[in-house]
């Protein structure tokens, strides 16, 4: 094979010579058009395909923020009813025992002298025999897990206005100056997502399978004023996990004080977003004084070995309380007398 311009030789008349080089350079031009026009239609064509992609895109998109749009007003509100709910409880648990609040935190205190005593000790070194931690009895568990940690700021965060003052406890005096945020139930079950975040920690430090008792069912934020009376634990709630969540001014340094059988008091220094695990039914502990500035947010979870047998540790104490002529079941109760109606005692704001 050879050039076109091969065939054009001496021999070609001119004028044939030239109308030749005129048809080559035509149909050259022409395919060149050709192959324009061809690209011309790929470069239209991809630019409709990329215009079609980004506006589906867009619409998921939009269809996302939508959906996420209607479930946070749903979230809001849910959790506002929650706290309007749990806020009435606390109220009316305040209405109920306005008269003896005084005679309940004296009975309280002198219960919790009792358990906290060294002869008490003694005892429940005995009924918690092996130990269910290594020695002290309270391990600082490191960094809290990731997921519960974003959960619950952001939680706290958000809703950190619609907390209350808590339900009347003794141990927590009578300032009403701790409050108390309600968490969604579904977070505090068993096997939630803090329950299942926990509790595998929880089973490593103790080399024993545990089953969640309850989880506090809110955030409890101290602020200045409040208060924890030196305690022990109900004996079904053997083991006490607690949670960090923040600490300003001077509650950095407002520590858990825990006991360790000398009837002193050891202060256990914990940062936030951390957490420390402790054997709450056979060591006393508390924070000292009452908190002068600033605020800890935190949230308990109680556990309690597969095995563990709560009633004979309950009867035992019950047995030592008895001894020493105090109220050997739980708490005192509201007792009978004139109450307070809702007007004297407030609205549930003042909450």
């Amino acid at each position: 094979q050879q050039p076109a311009c091969a065939f054009v030789g001496p021999a070609m008349p001119s004028r044939w010579k030239l109308l030749f080089l005129l048809l080559l350079g035509a149909a050259g031009a022409d395919l060149q058009e050709i192959k324009d026009r061809h690209e011309a239609v790929k470069q239209k064509a991809q630019a409709a395909r990329d215009r079609a992609k980004k506006q589906a895109e867009e619409k998921r998109e939009m269809k996302k923020e939508k959906a996420k749009d209607a479930r946070v007003p749903k979230e809001v509100s849910e959790v506002a009813t929650l706290c309007e709910e749990q806020k009435e409880k606390a109220m009316q648990s305040w209405r109920d025992v306005s008269s003896e609040i005084k005679s309940m935190i004296e009975e309280e205190s002198r219960k919790q002298e009792v358990l906290t005593s060294p002869q008490t000790a003694a005892v429940l070194r005995n009924l918690f025999r092996p130990p269910m931690l290594k020695s002290p009895g309270f391990i600082r568990a490191g960094v809290m897990p990731s997921d519960v940690k974003q959960q619950l700021n952001g939680y706290l965060a958000k809703h950190r206005s619609r907390s209350f003052a808590e339900t009347f406890d003794p141990l927590l005096g009578n300032q009403r100056k701790t409050k108390f945020l309600p968490l969604p139930p579904a977070w505090i079950k068993q096997a939630g997502f803090i329950d299942n975040s926990i509790r595998p920690v929880l089973e490593k430090l103790s080399g024993q399978k545990m089953e969640l008792v309850k989880i506090h069912p809110g955030i409890r934020i101290y602020e200045a004023g409040s208060t924890l009376m030196q305690h022990l634990d109900g004996p079904t709630t053997p083991l006490a996990v607690t949670l960090l969540l923040s600490a300003t001014e001077e509650g950095r340094s407002w520590h858990l004080e825990i006991g360790l059988g000398d009837g002193k008091a050891k202060p256990t220094p914990l940062a936030p977003g951390h957490m420390m695990v402790y054997e709450g039914a056979r060591l006393p502990h508390g924070r000292s004084g009452s908190l002068k500035s600033g605020e800890l947010a935190l949230v308990f979870a109680y556990y309690r070995p597969l095995k563990y047998d709560a009633g004979a540790v309950q009867r035992r104490i019950d047995q030592v309380l008895s001894a020493q002529k105090v109220n050997p079941r739980g708490r005192p109760g509201p007792r009978k007398g004139p109450r307070r109606s809702k007007d004297e005692f407030g609205s549930a704001e003042e909450l």
